[in-house]
């Protein structure tokens, strides 16, 4: 799940919100009345067939209970949607990235204390630009994976080249070393702006996928398909295919970890 201000799109955050409370019963409908709108045209929004208007936009941010900075970034989200041209749209992602910039200060790369690290662009870049940094640092949560011998053996990666990855999360605050012991001190989330960084990790993940095809394990699933569907029906498949790694993720979030998995997921219109 992307963090809020790593959101393109308001219709996810709504998603996200509801996938979160999944466990309040009727979560959904006490949304919809918040918006002051009724649960069919809260559904016709999760589906793409429909937009909030801005009142019922902020109605939800406040019910939300977000800070100004977020409330401007959904509202900014929702205005990009609603947006007839190309050049009112332009004006609103604009805005966009200077809340993202904003959103940097409040949490700081130098807060090594917090629970999330957000990295500046430069860094994230470097965390990004293969699949083995973030593959580390999510290894070292795991109490048999937190040395450098059992990394280089995991991933069959050099152990210099492991060294290298644990020293530059050591570097970034988000693991530290003791006695030979590598931990995670926190997670991360994207600085500055994150299309061309989620361009390059996106990039990265489908590289080391091509390498395991040819060293598939039994747990380990492919597919590529083209497919000719009715343009009225792309938001609901579209729908389907969220909702469906939304499952998974609700799923892992749930289980004590035992192994890592990478889920890449296309669906677009070439």
């Amino acid at each position: 799940m992307l963090r809020f201000f790593e959101q393109t799109n308001y219709i996810d955050v709504v998603r996200d919100h509801i996938s979160e409370n999944m466990n309040v019963r009727g979560y959904q409908t006490l949304l919809a009345k918040a918006a002051g709108c009724h649960n069919s045209h809260l559904s016709h929004v999760l589906s793409g067939r429909a937009h909030l208007n801005l009142e019922q936009a902020v109605a939800i941010c406040e019910f939300w209970k977000l800070d100004e900075l977020h409330t401007d970034y959904f509202l900014g989200l929702v205005n990009i949607a609603r947006a007839g041209t190309e050049k009112l749209r332009g004006n609103f992602e604009r805005h966009l990235d200077k809340i993202r910039s904003d959103s940097l200060r409040s949490v700081s790369y130098q807060e090594k204390d917090s629970a999330v690290v957000t990295l500046p662009s430069d860094k994230s870049v470097l965390y990004m630009s293969s699949w083995y940094p973030s593959a580390i640092h999510a290894a070292i949560e795991f109490e048999h994976l937190r040395t450098v011998t059992a990394l280089s053996n995991r991933f069959h990666l050099p152990e210099d080249h492991v060294q290298e990855v644990l020293t530059m999360l050591a570097d970034f605050g988000i693991a530290e070393e003791n006695g030979g012991q590598w931990t995670s001190k926190s997670k991360i989330a994207i600085g500055g702006d994150t299309k061309p960084v989620t361009k390059i990790y996106h990039q990265a993940i489908r590289q080391k996928a091509n390498l395991c095809l040819d060293t598939r394990g039994d747990h380990d699933y492919f597919t590529t398909n083209l497919i000719s569907l009715p343009r009225a029906m792309l938001p609901e498949m579209k729908l389907k295919m969220q909702n469906a790694v939304r499952s998974v993720l609700a799923d892992a979030s749930e289980k004590s970890g035992e192994e890592l998995i990478y889920l890449c997921v296309d669906f677009f219109v070439p």
